[in-house]
Parts: structure tokens; sequence; C-alpha cells
């Protein structure tokens, strides 16, 4: 409700010295803000990714999921490709977290932002491959 508020403009009744004219707003990624609030237009204009949110690796469900894609790698899946390793995993659900936050700045087509990723991994290649394909070609080491 007070992000809403914040939106809207200034508090009624107050002075003009005090109105709203901008601000900075934090999350971490994986979490409520950066997964289900739309900051859509004027609401956001900015993400600045200062990490890749990797799980622990050494949580207990982390490591047993892991092992177990690594064992099943090879077993056939149905249509003939080869199922997920558990890095492959590991990996796919970090980048899925950090798409799902720099989706929140442009939510339309006619929606602009700034994306900044501030981790010196974003330049690699794997890691790039891994961006959603709208901002691919925007990437600027």
């Amino acid at each position: 409700k007070e992000f809403n508020d914040a939106l809207e403009g200034p508090t009624p009744g107050a002075s003009a010295g005090t109105a709203r004219n901008g601000a900075a707003f934090f999350a971490v990624c994986r979490g409520k803000v950066s997964e289900g609030i739309d900051f859509a237009d004027k609401a956001g204009r900015c993400v600045v990714l200062t990490g890749i949110p990797y799980a622990p690796k050494a949580d207990a469900k982390v490591r047993i999921k892991r092992s177990y894609l690594d064992a099943n790698r090879n077993l056939n899946n149905g249509n003939g490709n080869l199922n997920l390793s558990g890095e492959e995993w590991y990996s796919q659900g970090a980048m899925r977290a950090v798409n799902q936050a720099l989706g929140r700045v442009i939510r339309h087509r006619d929606d602009y932002g700034a994306v900044v990723l501030a981790d010196e991994r974003f330049a690699h290649g794997n890691v790039r491959a891994q961006l959603s394909v709208w901002l691919r070609p925007a990437v600027q080491p």
C-alpha cells in the first residue's frame, strides 16, 4: 500500500517543499518485489543488478537436485535430447531470476528504461547467452 501511495504523488496536505520528485528503490532478486509488482512506465526507469543470484551451493536441496540431475543426465527423456546437468539447472535458475528482475523496468514495447549489469560475469558468453533475447543486442562491456 505504501509503495502504491508513493507512486500516486505527494501526501495530501503536504507542503510544496515536501513533494516527492523521485526515489531509489532497492530489492533483492527472487524477492516479492522482483517478481510480483509491475514497474511499468514512470514507476521504474532503471534496474541495477550487482550480481547473479545463485542459490547457496551448500544448501542441501541444491546439492541433492544437482546430484540427481547429474546422475540422470544421460537417461532418455523421450525427445532425443539430453536432460539438464546439475550445473545447467543451477545456472538456469539464477538467470531466470536475473531476467525476471530486468523485466521489471521495461514492461511493454513503448516502455523504456536503463539496465545496468554491474558484475563482470555478465560479460561472459555463457551468461550473456542466458539473458532475455530482447536485451542481448544492447549489452555492452
